[in-house]
């Protein structure tokens, strides 16, 4: 089996259509407008129920994930405080990375770590539970869904960023940079217009634009990749 062709306009294109107002989809639509429009003013509860909602719908209440087995929507409190902590942080977006922006990225992403951990172990039922438990690609699409300052690292994803870059991509500065040489590339398509399906006046940010192409890339590939996978290993 071939890969398919990468062409953003058309991968663009193809995500856009799977959007409706009762689709899973939509979960992040009204997480992310949430977070918009009440950013100086949040209600923790509100916005806990809203970042739960949209992550159990992009798949991270499941399998042995410590949100699924031990958690109430209060789990996302802490995480929220710390974000709004770093209200100078909201609006970066693909365009604007540089390695000053792209460091205080990671810089937050290891800030969320280590102290989310350290007051979820602060719990009996969390006892023993390690740091690496809250991944990157959690903390990818808890700042997806709230602030829109990365696309969501998860394994469709970076299966397709993958394919079109032939390189190792992660959460991590390199990748955030080459990021924004995609962008450059491409600037007339992530400049495009899409509106929330919850506020049509709020659009997606480029982080997002480019988390639905190379998300729609990898999973038009997957049969592409599993085949890969097989010949590697019997050789």
């Amino acid at each position: 089996m071939k890969k398919t062709k990468f062409n953003t306009q058309n991968l663009l294109n193809k995500f856009n259509n799977y959007r409706n107002k009762y689709g899973r989809y939509a979960s992040y639509d009204y997480c992310y407008n949430y977070f918009q429009s009440g950013s100086t003013k949040i209600d923790l509860d509100i916005a806990s129920l809203h970042l739960g909602m949209y992550l159990a719908s992009w798949g991270m209440f499941r399998g042995s994930s410590f949100l699924l087995k031990q958690s109430s929507y209060k789990v996302f409190i802490p995480v929220i405080e710390i974000l709004l902590k770093h209200k100078e942080i909201w609006n970066i977006d693909v365009d604007s990375y540089d390695e000053e922006k792209v460091k205080e990225i990671i810089e937050l992403k290891n800030e969320i770590r280590k102290k989310w951990h350290e007051e979820l172990i602060k719990e009996n039922q969390f006892n023993g539970m390690k740091p690496q438990s809250i991944s990157d690609t959690l903390i990818s699409k808890v700042l997806m869904g709230t602030m829109g300052i990365v696309p969501a690292f998860d394994n469709k994803f970076t299966n397709g960023l993958k394919l079109y870059t032939g390189e190792a991509v992660g959460f991590n500065y390199k990748t955030l940079l080459m990021l924004k040489e995609i962008y450059n590339k491409n600037e007339q398509i992530f400049e495009c217009k899409i509106p929330l399906i919850s506020d049509k006046s709020r659009y997606y940010k480029i982080a997002k634009k480019i988390d639905m192409v190379f998300w729609k890339y990898g999973i038009d590939n997957d049969k592409y990749l599993k085949e890969e996978r097989i010949k590697r290993r019997k050789k």
